[in-house]
């Protein structure tokens, strides 16, 4: 129990905020929604004179990037269902294979994944994300015609997000084309957004950071169990800037300085050697048993460096997140985006009740898949619970 509480004071940031953040819904629960003890929403009018402007003056054009989010979305949507079929394959065939699928949350590595993404940057780019995501349904919503009654932001446990709600009597009046345009908004906006944090991320931050900051060494996060580094006692986020004498200064030397290496070979790392192993998926790569490798300036604990870092962080989470929530937009699941995408020619081919019944079965039986391909996470965190009870 002791290891319990010790891994709850080590979130205690995350503990706090999520307190506030139940505190704040009790106190104010008569204006919220709460369905099945879990599932909060409060519905505003925040945004929606803003939607209704843009649509209004830029109609032309949001209703052109609408219909080619039509196309995206349905090309995402093929692209997605196959990345979890291969997922299906990779854990009824591939021993120890990684999760396909997890969940996000911030400030907290999830058992079975490598995907770690730090709290407070986590916080602010998934409400980045979400009101983008929103906003693109409000705007091309209200560049049809169609009225958006509210929005605003909604809780699911330790989930939260955003939502728009469209008046569905006048959207179920529109063409098909135009109820496509406005489900695959969302999702093609987070697309945008994800290419515009591609576009700074690669030609204005990274070229930018080594002019600003001078680059010393890299450093690793963590090591695999009894692997080389574990073994010759590398120490984590100690910066090293020499590997059998040659001076590395930032990752993309380091990873070309390992693929002169081959198994068996022994490397000094600063005062320390390490005997090179093979890797456990090819035995003729080499294996270093690091994980988490970053880039280290002087002076990386300033103030300055440590805001840079911050916006420079954002800006990678927001690409990674954007492609993430949007892509999980496009399943063909339920009530989500790709959920009514595919609902509406159901009904138009097979008939309201009963294209209705079979998406019902499309998405029981996609989200009985994802709850498998989630199965390495959930094993892994039934251990970690396990041993921190101990």
């Amino acid at each position: 129990m002791g290891s319990l509480i010790d891994s709850i004071l080590d979130f205690k940031w995350i503990v706090l905020f999520y307190s506030l953040i139940f505190v704040l819904v009790y106190v104010f629960r008569k204006r919220f929604e709460i369905h099945l003890g879990v599932f909060a929403i409060l519905k505003t009018r925040f945004g929606i004179r803003l939607m209704s402007s843009l649509g209004s003056r830029y109609s032309r054009l949001i209703r052109f990037l609408g219909y080619i989010g039509i196309i995206v979305g349905f090309v995402a949507m093929v692209a997605v269902v196959g990345f979890i079929f291969f997922g299906l394959y990779l854990v009824l065939f591939v021993p120890d294979s990684p999760a396909t699928i997890s969940p996000v949350i911030p400030g907290v590595r999830v058992p079975g994944t490598t995907f770690f993404i730090p709290f407070w940057q986590g916080i602010v780019c998934i409400f980045i994300v979400a009101v983008v995501h929103e906003f693109g349904h409000g705007i091309v919503a209200a560049a049809n015609r169609v009225q958006v009654k509210s929005t605003g932001p909604f809780i699911l446990g330790p989930f939260f997000g955003a939502f728009v709600e469209p008046d569905e009597e006048s959207l179920q009046k529109k063409h098909d084309i135009v109820q496509y345009s406005i489900y695959a908004a969302g999702p093609f906006f987070n697309f945008m957004l994800a290419f515009l944090a591609f576009i700074v991320f690669s030609f204005v931050l990274i070229p930018l950071t080594p002019n600003l900051f001078e680059p010393v060494g890299v450093s690793f996060s963590d090591f695999a169990p009894g692997g080389p580094a574990d073994s010759a006692g590398l120490e984590k986020n100690k910066v090293y800037g020499s590997f059998n004498g040659r001076e590395i200064r930032n990752v993309a030397e380091f990873l070309e300085f390992a693929d002169t290496l081959k198994p068996g070979d022994v490397v000094t790392v600063g005062d320390r050697s390490l005997r090179v192993g093979a890797n456990p998926k090819d035995s003729s790569e080499p294996f270093f048993g690091v994980v988490g490798i970053s880039n280290r300036y002087r002076n990386d604990d300033s103030l300055a460096f440590s805001s840079y870092r911050f916006v420079f962080e954002i800006v990678y989470f927001i690409f990674i997140l954007s492609l993430g929530i949007g892509t999980a937009n496009l399943l063909p699941l339920g009530p989500i985006d790709g959920g009514r995408m595919i609902l509406l020619p159901l009904q138009r081919f097979f008939g309201k009740e009963r294209g209705k019944m079979i998406w019902g079965r499309v998405s029981l039986a996609f989200l009985l898949i994802i709850v498998f391909l989630m199965t390495p996470v959930l094993r892994e965190t039934l251990k970690l619970l396990f041993k921190l009870l101990a």
